[in-house]
């Protein structure tokens, strides 16, 4: 049987860049700038040649916007990333509808 050794912490660092990655895309979302990203993930300008091509993924406008709800039955507020302006309750056991605020 063979054994498997990893480096303390190795993991951690992969982590930690990739949700620094996330919260600088969602820091330039919520700025309103153009966030295109490649298949491999990486984060390129608009006027880059694979963007200027096509090939990037691009949030459609207000996809990613965060507003808040507040839930008709049990008053609970919660900030959620939808499009419509109702949607279900996700509090334990409650069955209200939410609504944007």
């Amino acid at each position: 049987m063979k054994k498997l050794f990893v480096v303390k912490g190795v993991f951690a660092a992969d982590e930690d860049a990739a949700a620094a990655k996330r919260r600088e895309i969602a820091e330039r979302l919520k700025r309103g700038e153009d966030v295109n990203v490649t298949a491999s993930g990486q984060v390129v300008q608009p006027n880059d040649s694979q963007a200027e091509m096509g090939k990037t993924l691009k949030a459609p406008e207000g996809k990613l916007a965060t507003d808040t709800f507040v839930c008709d039955t049990c008053g609970c507020r919660m900030m959620l990333k939808i499009l419509g302006d109702k949607t279900h309750c996700r509090a334990d056991g409650c069955n209200g509808t939410m609504r944007r605020v």
